[in-house]
């Protein structure tokens, strides 16, 4: 598959890199270079099968809660496509605005409910819009939230994954470049991956926000399948 040929290209890459740096790249050596090639495909393919059939726990974050919210609509197919997985999506709209007078036991309930949720995740997938060239008040309030105590917080070395989605052309651009920003200041594991972002998005789904696009429906499925092998 389409995996399988990355990881061969790319072993391939860096056996002939070596072995060129060395100068032991040779036609006589070629037989032995495509057995090795061949068994790091093999190792590979069983390590991601085995990646793939671990449940884990995702914590769904959403940039907007509006009635016709893009960002909720692709976390329900990010959620279908994980059935092997738990996951859950908190409401954020629910949560207070972040304050340091509200520490400790002062936290209320519904703030130490949302930090279990984000200690209990073995990731985090966050979607989110674009709102004014940043990310959206909802998901950065609940992101102050979850990133005290500071340094040691829930977030820390947590694997988080981004996907953006906008009208423009860019697909949230600025706001995939926002997240990064943030969670990097929380010692988060951010994902290194080609960026998620989807552009058009109004054309992308149909009137019962379903998404529809093929070609997001399967960037986005490699997109996931590469953040499971990232977190392991």
């Amino acid at each position: 598959d389409v995996f399988d040929i990355q990881a061969a290209q790319e072993h391939w890459r860096r056996i002939s890199t070596e072995l060129r740096d060395r100068e032991l790249l040779a036609a006589t050596n070629g037989h032995a270079m495509t057995r090795l090639v061949l068994a790091y495909v093999i190792y590979d393919r069983a390590a991601r099968a085995n990646l793939m059939s671990v449940a884990m726990n995702f914590l769904l974050l959403s940039g907007s809660f509006h009635r016709c919210s893009y960002s909720q609509a692709l976390l329900r197919f990010v959620a279908e496509q994980l059935p092997e997985h738990q996951h859950v999506s908190p409401n954020l709209l629910q949560l207070p605005f972040y304050s340091e007078d509200l520490v400790g036991e002062q936290r209320p309930l519904v703030v130490l409910d949302f930090l279990k949720q984000v200690s209990a995740a073995d990731a985090l997938i966050i979607c989110s819009p674009e709102y004014n060239h940043s990310i959206p008040a909802v998901l950065k309030n609940a992101i102050d939230w979850a990133s005290r105590p500071a340094f040691k917080s829930p977030l820390k070395d947590k694997p988080a994954t981004f996907i953006t989605q906008a009208n423009s052309p860019v697909g949230g651009a600025r706001a995939q470049a926002h997240l990064k920003l943030v969670f990097d200041s929380t010692l988060s594991r951010i994902h290194m991956c080609h960026e998620m972002m989807i552009a058009g998005v109004e054309q992308k789904f149909d009137e019962h926000l379903r998404l529809t696009d093929e070609p997001s429906r399967a960037r986005i499925n490699r997109h996931l399948a590469d953040f499971i092998q990232f977190i392991g």
